[in-house]
């Protein structure tokens, strides 16, 4: 119990809800607050009663409140030393004092779950960071029992509860943009002898990074999009490219001390703040095309660390290139970028996209394969990035 008062106590809250922690300690009969801070071990047995209905009557006021969510928000800018459990700064109306204990409405519940976390994640928080494991299990039975979900959502759809399409939600919905590198692999620039375009995959590249900016898809409370950049061997290793004639790899950028080539420390940047990695490649002799590799193997492996990564395939064969895509497996694995288990591979490709990336026929069944593994990416690149918002990459 003395961890949990001290927690509301001591964390830096707005002046409104420091106002509604003194309220609901005074509805429980404890008029005076500071004389909380401190309690002996000793009174808990006597405090635990109590601690049900200040728990259940401080978050039932807490997520009825309008600015509930604008309040987290404030608490997450303002704990700096929340993951090493400390709170940190005082309230913005300076209702709240400093203190060196496990924040209520730190790093656990705000980075972690969410400003608009559900009743459910909330409990378990809030019983994580009670030290008394009887207190712990009555607040969360309390908050189960008493607390509704701040907003109803509809049922999550299509693959790891995500739809897919961009669902119509009800109530206050997070929103979180993943910063996604998307490589493509081919570096083909000539048309072969039997006709056709110096490089398919430019189809199959557009149609994949249409889907991406086209999708809102709802994962619990949180509303997950793209933002986009495009790393394209062509581009890179050719003419006035940031790599200009460095296909082969005889320069890896991290043999280079930092500032000799500024763009390339720009592009290691980019891939080392990207939240998901997405691979669109052809396959070259039953493999991998030197481009892709070559180009992803100039940047060290902690650029790629603990971030999630899937690979789209095309081929004019009606494999798809997913030999490619087997080989595509243990190579990014090894960087660091793990592989969602599905694969999206389309076969002739020209046959089902415009040379703008649209489908020719919408309906197509091989179409389905792209979101369903989109959906997987975004699953597992919302769990990293809280993970690492929450406690950092490991060492």
């Amino acid at each position: 119990m003395e961890s949990f008062v001290a927690a509301v106590d001591t964390t830096p809250l707005s002046g409104e809800v420091q106002k509604i922690v003194v309220d609901v300690l005074a509805e429980q009969g404890f008029h005076d607050p500071e004389h909380l801070i401190g309690t002996s071990a000793k009174t808990i047995e006597a405090m635990v009663d109590k601690a049900e209905g200040l728990a259940s009557g401080l978050l039932k006021r807490t997520f009825a409140s309008a600015e509930a969510a604008a309040v987290a928000k404030r608490v997450k800018a303002t704990a700096g030393s929340a993951n090493s459990g400390r709170a940190s700064s005082v309230s913005e109306s300076g209702g709240g004092t400093a203190g060196s204990t496990s924040s209520l409405w730190g790093s656990p519940l705000v980075s972690l779950l969410g400003p608009e976390a559900s009743a459910a994640a909330v409990a378990r928080a809030l019983s994580a960071n009670v030290s008394h494991p009887d207190v712990g299990k009555k607040l969360e039975d309390a908050v189960l029992a008493d607390l509704p979900d701040p907003a109803p959502r509809p049922a999550a759809r299509g693959a790891c509860g995500g739809s897919g399409t961009g669902d119509r939600t009800t109530g206050a919905m997070a929103e979180t943009v993943l910063k996604t590198v998307v490589f493509m692999g081919s570096a083909k620039t000539v048309v072969p002898p039997w006709g056709g375009e110096p490089r398919l995959g430019d189809r199959v590249l557009k149609h994949t990074v249409k889907t991406l900016k086209e999708r809102a898809t709802q994962y619990g409370d949180t509303i997950v999009k793209h933002e986009i950049t495009i790393m394209d061997p062509v581009e890179i290793f050719g003419e006035g490219g940031a790599m200009e004639g460095d296909g082969q790899l005889s320069t890896p950028h991290f043999f280079l001390a930092k500032g000799t080539k500024p763009k390339w420390d720009e592009m290691a940047q980019q891939i080392k703040e990207a939240d998901a990695i997405v691979v669109v490649t052809a396959e070259i002799n039953h493999s991998l095309p030197p481009g892709l590799t070559s180009l992803m193997g100039h940047f060290g492996g902690s650029n790629f660390t603990c971030k999630p990564s899937c690979t789209v395939t095309y081929s004019p064969a009606p494999w798809g290139g997913m030999r490619a895509a087997m080989a595509a497996r243990p190579f990014l694995s090894e960087l660091g970028c793990i592989p969602v288990s599905k694969l999206a591979a389309f076969p002739g490709p020209a046959e089902m996209f415009d040379e703008e990336g649209a489908a020719k026929d919408p309906a197509h069944r091989m179409l389905k394969q792209l979101p369903a593994m989109l959906g997987e990416l975004e699953w597992m690149a919302i769990a990293m990035k809280r993970m690492k918002d929450f406690a950092g990459l490991p060492s």
